[in-house]
């Protein structure tokens, strides 16, 4: 399971939306990595 909180999962989150495929991944948290 991926945390769902540090920089790496924002990065996959935003790799399966730019792609426009759905993330299979379950994440321990549900929100989004703040990246500045």
């Amino acid at each position: 399971e991926h945390c769902g909180a540090c920089n790496k999962c924002a990065e996959r989150r935003r790799a399966f939306t730019s792609a426009g495929v759905d993330d299979p991944t379950d994440y321990a948290s549900d929100a989004a990595p703040s990246v500045t």
